[in-house]
């Protein structure tokens, strides 16, 4: 049966970071030949923000007493990693050890480790509290380890000796994947944080990988994720290449684009057959597609406009299929019903669906075949938006073409952009990103624009108004390293490594624990 986190009843918050102070200054001081462990407990989640105590129990032959609540708001809250010494009272035998966060009173992430003493060393036990663990629930004869059930047992001897040394904190940086450590598209974001790949908004359909459907206003990790080298959101769905090149999705399944059981809908990642060779990833509305190593692209899913690269059917490709005669392919990425691609040569072409110019070609027909991009320069980035496309040009200009009702492209257009169109007044972008009707760019000076429709407020510059020329997001004082956009929200990452995001917010895709309709300008997300 599953385990649930043990409660108790503990000294006063001063009493145990006194208590706390005093063991940690002596297992720091050196102990010759004594037995002890020595343990160290840390966490990923946001402190206070995500936990507010930290409990410890301890059972067996110890010294000191047990148990131990820390206050973490308290202003005398110790720094972690937390650093408990313990020494055997009596004989030397097992000593259990439960390590529980918790907010506003309510237990959010537990961890159980049984060990021993080995008589004449000094061992070092960690604990790391990890996000990842949030909302799993394991045996009781296991616990969670990084997001997986573990075993409880660590036999005292193979634990690494105590040097007399605390170790450093466990990583809560950015990871850095491809550019980017930030991503969104429909009504969901996620986003990277030491060993976490969390996620946060929508999840009627699973999108969020977390093993429900449940509504979350906060992030959550991704469960059972491996450490992924690329990502690609969809609408509804969401994929990742990890660091061996296999693919993972999860999400809506309603036309096999995340895995051949169509309709069946997957709340955690499921590794795709076939796909083991995934440099880049790229989800549209409900279809996949991998650029995989030797420059071809495989799509699976819908197919119903050819954005798969096969012959348009309502039959959809539950397996991924490789795209006919297109190769030496740099950069992949997937709109609702369309794909474009970036070659070696320099050449961009798309296929799919064109009844707003998406395709570029100077025409309105669909084509399940490649097209080149009509009157583009060389890119360094390429981005597709829900029905509308934006290169980066290397001179740091940016030219977009397909849907314009509302100026997406950043043109007074009326219609749909069947050639690519400059937008004014850039010529410093850094990245780029585009949603459903809107987009943004993030300059060299760490500052970011938007343009595009604003009902939603996801311009971020706090008007309502849309434009269609780049207006600046407040509240960035140029130090935005990662830029997202979604179907009609925004997200951009700090130096310091908080996120930010603005725009619609009906199904907590800002990830700031409100539901609110909107927001009007940027707003962190908590646990960043």
């Amino acid at each position: 049966m599953p385990r649930r986190a043990h409660r108790f009843t503990a000294p006063r918050a001063t009493d145990a970071l006194r208590a706390l102070a005093l063991m940690t200054l002596w297992a720091t001081s050196g102990c010759g030949d004594l037995t002890e462990i020595v343990l160290t407990i840390d966490t990923d989640l946001a402190v206070p923000a995500e936990i507010d105590q930290v409990q410890v129990a301890i059972t067996g032959p110890t010294r000191p007493v047990a148990p131990l609540m820390v206050d973490l708001t308290a202003a005398s809250a110790p720094a972690f990693p937390l650093t408990l010494g313990l020494t055997p009272a009596g004989a030397l035998s097992p000593v259990s050890i439960e390590v529980v966060g918790l907010q506003a009173g309510a237990p959010i992430v537990t961890r159980d480790v049984q060990t021993s003493y080995v008589s004449g060393t000094s061992r070092l036990l960690s604990i790391l509290l990890t996000l990842s663990c949030r909302d799993i629930m394991c045996p009781t004869d296991q616990t969670c380890a990084l997001g997986a059930c573990a075993p409880l047992a660590q036999p005292g001897a193979t634990l690494p000796p105590w040097l007399g040394k605390v170790p450093g904190r466990m990583s809560t940086e950015a990871t850095l994947i491809l550019g980017r450590s930030v991503w969104a598209n429909g009504w969901h974001s996620c986003a990277t944080k030491g060993t976490s790949f969390s996620c946060w908004g929508r999840n009627l359909d699973g999108e969020l990988g977390i093993g429900t459907t449940a509504t979350v206003t906060t992030r959550r990790a991704v469960v059972g994720l491996p450490p992924p080298h690329a990502v690609g959101l969809g609408e509804y769905h969401s994929c990742i290449c990890d660091q061996t090149g296999q693919a993972w999705c999860w999400g809506n399944n309603s036309d096999g684009q995340v895995g051949p059981d169509v309709g069946q809908d997957h709340l955690t990642p499921t590794a795709v057959a076939g796909i083991s060779d995934c440099v880049q990833i790229a989800s549209g509305g409900f279809h996949t597609c991998a650029l995989r190593t030797g420059g071809v692209v495989s799509c699976w899913g819908q197919n119903t406009s050819g954005q798969c690269g096969q012959p348009n059917t309502t039959k959809a490709v539950t397996v991924p299929k490789q795209v006919p005669t297109l190769g030496g392919v740099s950069e992949l990425r997937a709109g609702e019903t369309y794909t474009c691609a970036r070659q070696n040569n320099g050449a961009v072409v798309c296929w799919g669906d064109n009844t707003q110019g998406q395709l570029g070609d100077g025409t309105l027909l669909s084509r399940e075949t490649p097209a080149r991009v009509s009157n583009l320069g060389n890119l360094s980035e390429l981005v597709a938006g829900r029905f509308f496309a934006c290169g980066k040009l290397e001179s740091g200009g940016v030219s977009c073409w397909g849907y314009n009702v509302v100026g997406g492209v950043g043109s007074t257009l009326g219609g749909p952009a069947r050639i690519p169109v400059p937008v004014p007044g850039i010529d410093d972008a850094l990245q780029i990103g585009i949603g459903r009707n809107h987009a943004c760019v993030l300059h060299v000076t760490g500052g970011v624009s938007c343009w595009g429709d604003n009902q939603f407020y996801q311009l971020g510059d706090a008007t309502g108004l849309s434009s269609v020329t780049p207006v600046d997001v407040v509240d960035i004082p140029n130090d935005a390293t990662s830029l997202a956009i979604g179907d009609v929200h925004s997200c951009a990452r700090r130096a310091s490594g908080a996120i930010v995001c603005w725009g619609q917010n009906t199904l907590q895709q800002l990830g700031d624990d409100d539901t609110g309709a909107f927001q009007m300008r940027p707003i962190n997300v908590i646990g960043f």
